[in-house]
């Protein structure tokens, strides 16, 4: 009798440490942690959340097991009280941590790239690909080259390891619906115009201006001779530095607006809303000449006797 009662005392004993065990296990518990699990194996991946004491990995094995569901792979912020099952619920439907990327006005694919690689959204490279696959901007309904020119510069939210074609489709149906909602149709020209605006003038009052030298020189059979052109060019072939020289002047591109009359064959940037207003309805102007200072002051003149003077004062 005595040794019954032991036994079942044993048992209770037992099964109020399992499910004391269990509920320590299962119950949710304060988390502030980011895990990145692309790239990983699902006992990998699991094991990682185990570590970084998010979820038991064990329960999180029998979920899946049970449910058959998968794990959608990247990277994941945990913060506040979360259970195994939570985790599990997010690991399933996806719920990538988003980040906060700015493209601002006048970047073009190059430096979009590079932002983006820096961020770890996706590799330079990928993006460059699809960015300038002529058969993919065709896929979109644009009639282009490549899309410099048609990603909008704004504030994006990305995953990280976002598929590049992904964030091109974003930024190019955000430049879309900013022509509707400010009653744009700008023509191809246009945009290549807007975008040696963006390039060349810092300041607002001066990109209606800049865009009027630009139709005058056009309208004369002038060659525009803007520096923002040969640096595009420069990129283009991989030698830009950072330091414009007179003989990068000399680069032969048909981006060199030194050398080659007419507009560069594609934009050379990603042009904001004021630029691109700039190219469809530029002031009314005479003057076929400008240069900027140091602080983006531009400078503009109908001669070139007096447009010579100016840079002397200019460069000082």
């Amino acid at each position: 009798m005595w040794k019954a009662k032991t036994i079942k005392q044993k048992i209770v004993i037992l099964v109020g440490i399992t499910l004391i065990t269990g509920f320590l296990i299962v119950r949710p518990h304060m988390v502030n942690k980011t895990i990145d699990i692309y790239g990983l194996t699902k006992e990998e991946a699991l094991d990682k959340i185990s570590k970084d004491g998010i979820a038991n990995k064990y329960i999180l094995k029998l979920l899946f097991d049970i449910t058959g569901a998968h794990i959608k792979y990247g990277e994941y912020k945990f913060k506040g009280l979360v259970s195994p099952f939570e985790v599990y619920k997010k690991l399933t439907r996806g719920e990538f941590l988003l980040h906060k990327i700015t493209i601002p006005e006048g970047f073009d694919t190059y430096e979009i790239a590079k932002r983006l690689q820096e961020e770890g959204i996706c590799s330079k490279k990928d993006f460059l690909k699809y960015a300038n696959d002529k058969s993919y901007a065709k896929t979109l309904g644009l009639n282009a080259d490549s899309f410099e020119g048609y990603l909008f510069p704004d504030t994006y939210f990305f995953y990280k390891h976002e598929n590049p074609k992904d964030i091109i489709y974003m930024m190019y149906q955000d430049f879309k619906e900013k022509m509707k909602e400010n009653h744009l149709k700008p023509t191809k020209d246009q945009i290549i115009i807007a975008s040696i605006v963006e390039k060349e003038a810092k300041y607002l009052k001066d990109k209606p201006i800049v865009a009027s030298v630009i139709y005058n020189r056009l309208k004369k059979d002038m060659p525009l001779q803007m520096d923002s052109t040969v640096i595009y060019a420069l990129k283009k072939e991989g030698k830009w530095n950072g330091n414009l020289t007179k003989k990068d002047l000399s680069i032969k591109s048909p981006y060199n607006t030194y050398l080659v009359k007419g507009l560069p064959p594609t934009p050379i940037c990603n042009p904001g809303i004021n630029s691109i207003k700039s190219a469809i309805n530029p002031a009314k102007s005479n003057y076929l000449y400008f240069v900027s200072d140091k602080s983006g002051n531009i400078y503009f003149n109908k001669s070139l006797k007096n447009h010579i003077k100016t840079v002397k004062k200019v460069e000082g």
